[in-house]
């Protein structure tokens, strides 16, 4: 196998290794789908903008990130509507 081909299997396995991770740790707050799905764009963003080295990294740390920022997104639009019907 070729240096190339390697990396791109190291590369791959570096990644689903992310997704694992990440995937356990939104357990029961966020679906597998949807946490691999935000791995699999982070990435191809990541890829555009010409991150290479410490690709994988760099994907888990911009998903988490996103992830997190929905949870809270969603954490603050439940407490909003809960304050709403208490109004009503």
């Amino acid at each position: 196998m070729g240096h190339t081909a390697m990396r791109v299997v190291d590369e791959r396995r570096d990644l689903l290794e992310v997704g694992q991770r990440l995937v356990q740790e939104f357990r029961g707050r966020r679906c597998a789908g949807a946490v691999l799905s935000e791995v699999t764009i982070c990435r191809a963003v990541l890829v555009r903008a010409g991150v290479r080295a410490g690709l994988a990294t760099a994907t888990e740390a911009m998903a988490r990130c996103r992830l997190q920022r929905r949870e809270d997104a969603d954490a603050a639009e439940e407490l909003a509507r809960r304050r709403v019907q208490r109004i009503r």
